[in-house]
């Protein structure tokens, strides 16, 4: 596949550029901080307040995604396009490197969900050519096919920590709706090697839960997968599950909702539950933090939904359901700081994009 003449590199420096904004000298580059792709712009918000432009993009290319590393850029330029860029201030070689296709009967109809490996090395992403999903990877020099599905339907993929894996929803009969993601989801893993497995049923969900716009969650020593499913068919309740990969165990429940981050030791998992209930307000939002230890569950401010614990552990952010304001907390959800991004990012808000929320370690994304 390297050398299809589907792909084309149009090499370093030609095809885009996107003009840094050149703020004072930031003062709190020793604190942790999130990283927000919003539109066509990234911005740098510090839990005391402080909101810095990063980047802004004039030639009409979105920005999905930002690495963990925060010196990467991933954005696409729309259906059949083609176009999309990754870019990296931290390895020589990468920067500006742009990928387009050819038109042709292979050519992807469209792709997204663009997923950084924990150095920023590698993107994974989800792949349409026809009636088929598949994961393709880019790295420096290379675009290539990990998975070789035939009508699939797959969605949030999510990196293993160590970057030799990643855990996937996938339809692998192609029922699933691949525009709102509603069907007969699994959960599957797939190694860089290209063996994909199937982990466990993910159920049919509501696409109002939720659940499927949340990528799984692995452990930070990478032995368990953290997914959301509805066992029930006949209920709207999603529940959070755990795989454990290669032991044949059957997931174990933990509770209602959508598992959305976990702290860095392990210790604890960030879950979003809406509740189906009679109401004329919709669904009632749930967001708390479980103890995988002893299973204690600390409930979180209701505005919350999909909170991201820091790199450090001591904080979390999340966004407020139905707007653009970021709330910081302490690790155990007292809110600190709300800041609202009005006006800095896309008018439906940031609340159901996990992938434009980044924590960013001191220093790392100067």
């Amino acid at each position: 596949m390297s050398a299809s003449p589907i792909l084309v590199l149009v090499g370093i420096l030609l095809v885009w550029s996107v003009p840094p904004l050149c703020p004072a000298q930031n003062v709190q580059d020793g604190i942790e901080h999130v990283v927000v792709t919003g539109g066509k712009a990234i911005w740098r918000v510090f839990p005391s307040g402080t909101v810095e432009p990063v980047v802004i993009c004039t030639q009409g290319i979105p920005f999905s995604v930002i690495s963990p590393t925060g010196h990467c850029v991933y954005g696409t330029g729309g259906l059949r396009t083609g176009r999309g860029i990754f870019e990296n201030k931290q390895r020589a070689g990468l920067e500006n490197l742009a990928i387009s296709f050819h038109l042709g009967t292979d050519v992807p109809e469209y792709w997204d969900q663009a997923c950084f490996s924990a150095d920023a090395s590698q993107v994974a992403l989800r792949c349409r050519i026809g009636r088929d999903d598949n994961i393709f990877i880019l790295t420096l020099g290379a675009f290539r096919p990990l998975t070789r599905f035939t009508g699939a339907v797959i969605t949030q993929l999510s990196w293993s920590p160590d970057g030799r894996a990643l855990a996937f929803y996938c339809d692998p009969t192609g029922r699933a709706d691949p525009d709102f993601y509603r069907g007969p989801f699994e959960l599957w893993t797939v190694d860089l090697a290209g063996n994909a497995r199937k982990l466990a049923n993910a159920g049919d969900v509501d696409v109002l839960s939720g659940a499927r716009s949340i990528r799984p969650v692995w452990s930070p020593d990478g032995q368990r997968v953290y997914f959301s499913s509805r066992p029930d068919r006949a209920s709207k309740q999603v529940w959070c599950y755990v795989s454990t990969p290669g032991t044949g165990q059957d997931p174990e429940p933990l509770g209602h909702g959508v598992p959305s981050s976990i702290s860095p030791d392990g210790r604890f998992i960030y879950v979003t539950s809406l509740e189906q209930q009679p109401s004329p307000h919709g669904p009632r939002v749930r967001p708390y933090r479980l103890s995988l230890g002893t299973r204690e569950v600390t409930e979180l401010q209701p505005t919350m939904r999909w909170p991201k614990s820091s790199l450090s552990g001591t904080r979390i952010v999340s966004c407020s359901f139905g707007t653009t304001v970021l709330l910081f907390a302490d690790a155990a959800g007292l809110v600190t700081r709300t800041i609202d991004l009005v006006e800095k990012t896309e008018p439906l808000g940031i609340q159901d994009w996990d992938a434009r929320v980044h924590w960013v370690r001191p220093g790392e994304s100067k």
